[in-house]
């Protein structure tokens, strides 16, 4: 359960620190959130690794962000 929380609390304060440094050179806020999900997803810095957890908290981020 505390490695749930833990990944949901990375991928929320590198989204957030993210957003700040794109949005201070005036770039969409979704490259933000692409790169994050490139940097700390299975083919960078491999922090999260392939599973149905994983899987399932991604379908939900792409219809936060579809709304």
């Amino acid at each position: 359960m505390y490695q749930h929380l833990f990944v949901i609390l990375l991928l929320l304060s590198a989204a957030v620190g993210a957003v700040a440094v794109v949005r201070r050179f005036k770039l969409p806020s979704m490259l933000a959130y692409l790169a994050i999900g490139i940097a700390l997803g299975p083919h960078g810095l491999a922090l999260l690794t392939e599973s149905a957890e994983v899987e399932s908290f991604a379908e939900f981020g792409v219809v936060f962000l579809m709304f």
